[in-house]
């Protein structure tokens, strides 16, 4: 027998709700608390959490020398919207205990899967949290501070780490692969839209007017905008350029990574070098691209998407829109790999 929930707001629901649906706030508010929520639950999506490499990188492992003898650990206590002592709420912090005693706190400030931000605004923030008797009862703590975040940041300490949601995603995913379990389930569902095999990224092309520096983005497969809410793109696998005239999509770049840093600032720029250690050819590519663009802005961040030099499509179909227009919008994967004529995927839906 099927069993089907459905929560009702405004006079609408989904087809589907789920638990998560249930918790109060914006939906800002609701993925934290999720997520919070779901880490206590399983206390193995914490430990896939700190086997990733930035994190198994932090100060706490490579300098203090901390391990996380894991049949020793007798309580993870997961705590959502803590507030401080001049304060201000922290979103989600994780205290585990060896044999009853302090061990490790995770501190992340996370910030919403859809929204811009400005990093070097959080980092302040995360901070503050970071001072002594800030946040209570976390004396004798090893402290990793952590900035969920919609793209991947270059800005700041070294001891703060930048993580995705994406990052949080492909966990929650793999966890879900591997057990079958509804909750996990219902999390990622909840978190991307999404009821299938098929990623939520992978099912819309980003489609954007190809500017004057578009000449940058061929020679360097480097594409550059602002870090502000005008330029607030959905994550994709795949990204178009629509050329002055009538719009024509020539080629389909996938994109690889995209990094949130200052061009202008040497430590973020250093920073960003520094992590591209096992990627030559990508890390010239970007130092070529960022010299031959003579920033001069200091406070200004800047999202760069980094595309694959070898995975590009040539689109002999040449889609174009009924009508171009000088903003970004986005398109069906396969109506762009097979039509002539293409729709917004918003206008599909």
């Amino acid at each position: 027998m099927k069993k089907i929930f459905r929560l009702y707001e405004n006079g609408k629901a989904k087809f589907e709700s789920s638990v998560f649906d249930m918790i109060t706030g914006e939906k800002e508010t609701k993925q934290t608390k999720g997520l919070a929520y779901l880490l206590k639950e399983y206390p193995s999506l914490i430990r896939d959490i700190l086997k990733l490499n930035k994190i198994r990188n932090h100060s706490c492992f490579s300098k203090k020398r901390l391990k996380l003898r894991w049949k020793e650990i007798n309580s993870i206590e997961v705590l959502a919207e803590k507030i401080t002592k001049s304060g201000n709420r922290v979103d989600i912090i994780i205290k585990i205990n060896e044999k009853s005693a302090p061990l490790l706190a995770i501190i992340i400030e996370a910030k919403s899967i859809k929204s811009n931000i400005k990093y070097s605004a959080v980092i302040p923030q995360i901070e503050k949290y970071l001072e002594m008797g800030e946040i209570s009862d976390l004396e004798g703590y090893s402290k990793i501070p952590i900035i969920l975040t919609k793209f991947k940041s270059m800005l700041g300490s070294d001891d703060i780490i930048s993580l995705t949601w994406q990052d949080i995603i492909d966990i929650i995913s793999k966890s879900n692969e591997r057990n079958k379990n509804n909750l996990i389930g219902q999390y990622y569902q909840f978190i991307t839209g999404v009821n299938n095999k098929m990623h939520y990224y992978e099912k819309e092309v980003l489609s954007i007017p190809a500017g004057k520096t578009f000449d940058l983005v061929e020679k360097y497969k480097i594409y550059e905008c602002p870090n502000n809410s005008s330029y607030n793109y959905k994550k994709t696998i795949f990204i178009t350029f629509r050329n002055t005239g009538g719009g024509v999509m020539k080629k389909l770049y996938k994109i690889e990574d995209i990094i949130v840093f200052n061009p202008a600032e040497k430590s973020d720029l250093d920073r960003v070098m520094d992590s591209m250690t096992e990627e030559q050819t990508k890390k010239e590519r970007l130092q070529d691209f960022i010299k031959e663009c003579k920033y001069e802005h200091p406070g200004e961040e800047k999202k760069f998407y980094i595309l694959s030099a070898d995975e590009i499509i040539d689109l002999q179909n040449k889609p174009k829109p009924k009508r171009n227009n000088a903003k970004f919008t986005y398109y069906r994967l396969f109506d762009i790999l097979t039509k002539s004529i293409v729709e917004p995927a918003s206008k599909l839906s």
